[in-house]
């Protein structure tokens, strides 16, 4: 007896660690000399960022750094910022992680605490809440198709994702940016910011080409001690390297900005009519590649004993990635409140439920803004809302997961009437996986040692079918080959139409 089996090996994605942990952060802020002193605090602010990783035998090391800003106010009612960069580092313990293994890192301030010791020293305590999630790549051989000894097989056709790479490299840009002609000089910047989205973005072997656009904006003072602010668009291009890269992988692709830091550069005149800002741009890129294989289901021979090994598995693919803007409005009461000289925001995703080909992402924008009270007098707001986002999804499958990322691309407000109006543009990205679940054969052979005997009489047999019945199962049931009753009777379609009259016929 002629018998073979081919096999085949099934890419299946392996989470090892999908957690969040805490670091914390402590730190003795003396202010430099060139600061005045506190007299009493607007806003403290954290804005972490991951600066490395590295997989060793005790697990996974994460080396970051976290840009706090101090903002305050002098005895005098003058606003100032002092700013100081705190590193950090946290061990995660992964087993049979291997250097093949992908990581997803992601750095937001848990809380933060301030506190004022002296009008030169402030006592700074905080935590950073890291989400972390690794996961690899497991081949696993598999059954996709066998012949001789009787031998029917039941296949489906699976199209398994994988992982070719993550990168998450960050690339320092520094800018010299000039205030229009109308704009009061600058003499110091209070807060800078920058925000990053891509543009356009052009796979080749090896690495991808990606252009974006960085929004930043300065809060300065002038010379006669006034508020102004200034926004810029600054384009951007880089080539971010990825071993594996190739054109025919789908590419899942974010930009962020992270250290903003400005300065005022003066010209020969004493003139500060330039604003010098410094930061690193991430570029986050997960390249991902999709191959079909027939993987067996199910088998018996028709003439022997057949033994097979099965095994549960979930296939995940990408289906599409989605990287789209989408505007958020609020109204916040806001009395007293007679101007806005500068504001942001933070906005952060919670649950995602997927309901008809859409997905519906429930989240949250803190808008934290500067401005002068009724009487001149520097405040600082902060107001958060809701909001409820529907994405369309494209993808057809029947189990979908969605994994967002938000971003902030631009924001704005109006305030007037006791009431400040929001409007917020936000850039929602990140992978949609379709999730098949099936039952695949892992190990098959028949036993020559025990042949079937047919059952002595007709050679046909008559079988009332119901409608939805698969032909496989009746096969299976008779013995004989499915292939067989469907030419037998004429069907086109392994799932029985209507109910009826079926011609069995023998295996032999």
């Amino acid at each position: 007896m002629d018998f073979r089996v081919a096999e085949e090996a099934l890419t299946l994605r392996e989470v090892l660690v999908d957690t969040t942990v805490e670091q914390p952060l402590e730190s003795d802020m003396i202010l430099p000399d060139y600061c005045p002193d506190v007299a009493r605090l607007l806003k403290c602010e954290l804005v972490p960022g991951i600066t490395s990783r590295q997989l060793g035998a005790s697990g996974l090391t994460v080396d970051g750094t976290a840009q706090l800003r101090v903002l305050y106010l002098t005895e005098e009612g003058t606003m100032h910022c002092a700013q100081s960069l705190l590193p950090f580092s946290k061990t995660i313990e992964l087993k049979e992680a291997g250097e093949e293994a992908q990581i997803q890192l992601d750095a937001r301030c848990d809380y933060l605490n301030c506190r004022v010791v002296s009008p030169r020293r402030l006592d700074i305590r905080g935590a950073i809440a890291l989400s972390v999630r690794v996961w690899v790549n497991r081949p696993r051989q598999v059954v996709t198709g066998a012949s001789g000894g009787g031998i029917q097989v039941r296949s489906r056709m699976l199209d398994p994702g994988m992982v070719v790479g993550r990168a998450d490299p960050l690339f320092p840009v520094r800018e010299e940016l000039e205030l229009p002609e109308e704009a009061p000089g600058a003499v110091s910047v209070i807060r800078g910011d920058a925000t990053a989205e891509r543009t356009d973005f052009k796979v080749v072997p090896g690495k991808v080409v990606v252009k974006g656009e960085a929004h930043i904006t300065a809060l300065y003072t002038d010379e006669a001690g006034g508020l102004q602010q200034a926004a810029f668009d600054l384009p951007i291009s880089q080539i971010a390297d990825l071993a594996g890269l190739e054109e025919d992988c789908v590419c899942d692709l974010s930009l962020s900005a992270q250290q903003v830091e400005m300065s005022v550069k003066t010209d020969a005149m004493g003139e500060g009519r330039v604003l010098v800002c410094s930061m690193l741009v991430g570029v986050h890129l997960t390249a991902h590649r999709t191959r079909e294989i027939a993987a067996v289901t199910d088998a018996y021979s028709t003439a022997y004993e057949t033994q097979m090994t099965t095994l549960p598995v979930t296939v995940s693919r990408l289906a599409q990635t989605v990287y789209e803007d989408f505007t958020v409005r609020h109204t916040f009461e806001a009395p007293g409140l007679a101007e806005i000289c500068t504001l942001w925001a933070v906005p952060s995703a919670g649950a995602t439920r997927l309901e008809e080909g859409s997905a519906l992402l429930d989240g949250k924008l803190t808008c934290c803004l500067l401005g002068r009270d009724e009487t001149g007098g520097i405040v600082y707001r902060e107001y958060t809302g809701d909001f409820c986002q529907r994405i369309p999804l494209s993808a057809g499958c029947g189990e979908l997961s969605f994994e967002p990322v938000l971003g902030l691309s631009a924001i704005s407000a109006t305030v007037g009437g006791g009431r400040v109006e929001t409007k917020a543009v936000l850039i929602v990205s990140g992978p949609v996986y379709c999730e098949t679940r099936e039952t695949v054969v892992t190990e098959l052979a028949v036993d020559e040692t025990r042949p079937k005997h047919p059952e002595e009489g007709s050679a046909l047999v008559l079988y009332f079918c119901d409608a939805g019945e698969h032909v496989w199962d009746i096969a299976k049931r008779y013995n004989t080959a499915p292939a067989a009753i469907e030419e037998e009777n004429g069907l086109e379609d392994e799932v029985i139409a209507c109910r009826g009259m079926l011609l069995i016929p023998s295996a032999g």
